[in-house]
């Protein structure tokens, strides 16, 4: 047979002295294991004041709230939308005959002085239907007859007071269309820069102002709300539609709330569209309608400004804030949860010092609104500022850690298998034959 001999690092690896540091080193990894899980489980280890500290519960942190002096109001929002003022439409229907010309078959317009949208005033022309001027005069109702002289009646009265206030003093009796009176109209004709129109035949034609040249509208300035021809056109109805009065402002109100409300209560209007915010009162309460077409019932509220309605507002969704209550003066206020109510009647605040201490103050309360009651002491001293409990908080419960396992130590390592002796023969090499 033939021996293979064993390499040099080979019979290292299995002298003495190598099985022995491995030995050490499985002795001391054991070692280090072991320690460890001590640590570990020195650390879940509590003691008894330790436990009792941590399942005690934890005191609730007291609310407060500063008493306040301020002027208490309460409120009710309603929506509301803005809509044109009165509307009031004119058309000619006739054309008047003047000293040295009689008047027109056809209506056309043949001048204009004003476009839709245009504020009107009194006393200036508009438009020119065949050659003849309409304008605009301050009067309760629209006219209904030519105005001439010899006639009387409240269609005078007004005709007399509108060229007052232009300049042109009639000095007649009001009512009567006397001589004063026509001597204004033509004065006021002359200033216009048109011809007088007249009624009658030759010699015995007055002046009149004919009810196809003016229009009497109940409050000037007033808007031109619609307006559309131009030069050449044929007169149609309506000729100029105008808007008179302003902006007016109706709200919804829930018949729930309608005992809230009553006329005179002051409100406050917000648009968001324009930013405009104005106040106003309540004017009238309608009456309540009925549910119809899907809508629901309202009672309907009219809005009275305090000063005139803008324009621009016009067709607007509004916010209407109405004051139902409020306090005439700053009052002490606290809020609604530090009020406390005992089973003999008697009402009371806590106040708690700088010091912490907490002393009981009787109350009277009086107007609660937005979260806030006026109050007033009785017998005891309360003050701005003071510091008043409104409830207690109580902290979150911690949540409990479970404790966790101790380390286990891991498995020791499989003992090293005994090396074989160095002093072994070597092995056979099969490569080689046996000789003879």
């Amino acid at each position: 047979m033939v021996f293979r001999r064993r390499t040099t690092e080979e019979r290292a690896e299995s002298s003495p002295l190598a099985q022995r540091k491995r030995k050490l080193m499985v002795i001391l990894a054991v070692a280090v294991l072991v320690s460890t899980g001590g640590l570990i489980a020195s650390t879940q280890v509590k003691s008894p004041a330790q436990l009792a500290a941590e399942t005690d519960e934890p005191e609730p942190s007291l609310l407060t709230a500063e008493v306040e002096h301020k002027v208490l109001a309460s409120t009710l929002v309603v929506s509301g939308s803005f809509s044109g003022g009165r509307q009031l439409k004119f058309t000619p229907a006739a054309v008047a005959a003047t000293d040295n010309a009689p008047g027109a078959s056809a209506l056309v317009l043949t001048a204009v002085h004003t476009k839709s949208g245009a504020q009107v005033t009194a006393g200036k022309v508009l438009v020119e239907v065949s050659e003849r001027p309409v304008f605009a005069l301050p009067g309760q109702f629209p006219a209904y007859r030519d105005l001439a002289p010899g006639l009387t009646g409240k269609d005078v009265a007004q005709l007399q007071s509108a060229l007052d206030d232009l300049g042109y003093d009639s000095g007649d009796p009001d009512g009567h269309f006397g001589v004063s009176t026509t001597n204004a109209v033509k004065r006021f004709y002359r200033d216009l820069g048109y011809p007088v129109p007249v009624a009658g035949e030759d010699d015995a034609a007055e002046p009149i102002v004919p009810m196809s040249e003016v229009v009497f509208l109940p409050a000037l300035p007033a808007r031109v709300a619609a307006f559309s021809l131009r030069v050449g056109d044929t007169v149609d109805d309506p000729l100029i539609t105008f808007s008179t009065g302003g902006p007016t402002l109706d709200a919804r109100l829930d018949p729930a709330d309608q005992a809230l409300v009553k006329v005179g209560m002051k409100a406050t209007v917000d648009s968001e569209t324009t930013g405009f915010t104005g106040a106003g009162t309540v004017e009238s309460i309608g009456a309540k309608t009925d549910a119809e077409d899907g809508e629901t019932a309202y009672i309907p509220l009219r809005i009275a400004p305090a000063k005139p309605w803008p324009r621009d507002l016009e067709s607007q969704q509004v916010r209407v804030t109405i004051t139902t209550a409020s306090t005439d003066e700053p009052v002490l206020a606290v809020p609604e949860a530090a009020i406390s109510s005992s089973a003999d009647g008697h009402t009371t605040v806590t106040v708690v010092e700088p010091d912490g201490v907490q002393r009981p103050v009787e109350v009277t309360p009086g107007l609660s609104a937005g979260g806030m009651v006026e109050v007033m002491p009785v017998g005891a001293d309360l003050k701005p500022g003071s510091a008043v409990v409104t409830g207690e908080e109580q902290p979150p419960a911690e949540a409990e850690t479970e404790p966790t396992d101790e380390a286990e130590p891991s498995e020791e390592p499989d003992e090293p298998e005994e090396p074989e002796s160095s002093e072994e023969a070597d092995e056979p090499d099969p490569s080689e034959s046996a000789g003879g």
